[in-house]
């Protein structure tokens, strides 16, 4: 729901990029168009994102005969470097989108070391992207500088859902959410 909802593109499509396998952003809506490895919209010859892109594969029913997951390390290998696809797509992202990653760490060495060498490129734009992690502001900002990622501390997880559920009640409905604002004020 709420990351669904935050990132609705004006005709209500999601425009989510998930590490994730499981299908919880399609959950009670088959109109959901999805993406999974190693094919992604090509966001730098002007196709949009919408929908969800499963970054590292997508649940598949079991009686399939493949499931294409990124698990392993010779996995990342393929998808990060040797076929390249994931980044291609990461750096289009950039690109074209300011990142927000909620609850990914980016501890995958590939995707850690791919943010780092970005850090360290003049042209990187390290306004466009930024990760909610828990924890204090002086070691969520530290954890983070060396990846050109803004850090963005909070105290406990049920904080955080409750702020990103007021913003999404706010792209829902702002008149009213401004109303219920000014009468708090």
């Amino acid at each position: 729901g709420i990351i669904k909802r935050l990132s609705r593109n004006e005709d209500g499509s999601p425009k989510v990029v998930t590490t994730n396998f499981d299908k919880l952003f399609e959950f009670n809506d088959d109109t959901v168009t999805y993406w999974e490895p190693p094919v992604f919209p090509d966001l730098a010859s002007g196709v949009n994102l919408e929908g969800v892109v499963y970054l590292h594969g997508r649940l598949k029913d079991i009686s399939e005969r493949t499931h294409p997951y990124i698990l392993s390390s010779a996995d990342f290998g393929r998808a990060y470097l040797a076929e390249g696809w994931a980044t291609k797509f990461i750096l289009q992202l950039l690109d074209t989108y300011t990142l927000v990653l909620v609850g990914y760490q980016a501890e995958d060495p590939q995707v850690k070391y791919l943010l780092q060498g970005l850090n360290h490129n003049e042209d990187f734009d390290r306004s466009k992207i930024f990760a909610f992690d828990k924890g204090d502001t002086e070691n969520v900002e530290s954890k983070w500088r060396d990846r050109g990622v803004t850090g963005v501390a909070y105290s406990e997880h049920a904080d955080l859902w409750e702020t990103l559920s007021i913003w999404a009640d706010k792209i829902d409905n702002p008149k009213e959410w401004r109303a219920n604002t000014l009468k708090l004020a």
